[in-house]
């Protein structure tokens, strides 16, 4: 069960206080500074814990690939994406990746340069252009994918299957609480 703020105790390490304005009045009546502070815990915060582990993750499939294929962090997500998913635009990448377009624009410019996107007319609208990954880039793609799902069973080590699939469901779920939150 998840308590309300007012009524959680944290203990963890590191560990900030927070004063309220009625424990501080209930407290100077009483004259005990101590119980007009509350600890707080930024790792109780979903956001705080998943931002956390994003850049962790994030980190980690930096360097594998700097190591397999010689891009950046950008650049992997990008190729990972056309990969999967088959040519797009910049529109449709950043509504994919959630990502500013001027920030992907500037990557696909980075990985045609590198021979691994290449860029033709949209075939539905020809002012706009679609990218999709070359023979080189699909090898490296693949590459990446195949160092991502080795990543994953390090990460998730330690759960089974099941406990892993549940995993993902419910972060399936929050991820559709949060759309709905901003829809």
């Amino acid at each position: 069960m998840i308590l309300p703020l007012s009524c959680q105790r944290f203990s963890f390490a590191g560990a900030k206080t927070l004063k309220t304005k009625a424990a501080t009045s209930k407290a100077d009546a009483s004259g005990d500074a101590h119980s007009r502070e509350r600890k707080f815990d930024l790792g109780a915060l979903l956001g705080f814990r998943l931002s956390k582990l994003s850049a962790s993750i994030g980190n980690l499939a930096a360097q594998e690939a700097g190591e397999v294929a010689g891009l950046t962090l950008p650049e992997y997500r990008v190729m990972v994406v056309l990969r999967s998913r088959g040519p797009a635009g910049v529109v449709a990448l950043q509504q994919i990746m959630l990502i500013d377009k001027a920030w992907i624009s500037r990557t696909i410019s980075s990985l045609v340069a590198k021979g691994l996107v290449a860029a033709a007319a949209d075939p539905a609208d020809a002012r706009r252009t679609s990218f999709s990954v070359t023979p080189k880039g699909r090898r490296a793609a693949d590459a990446l994918i195949e160092r991502a799902f080795k990543r994953q069973g390090r990460v998730l080590r330690g759960l089974t299957q099941a406990e892993a699939g549940h995993l993902m469901a419910l972060l399936a779920r929050i991820q559709e609480n949060v759309d709905q939150e901003g829809a």
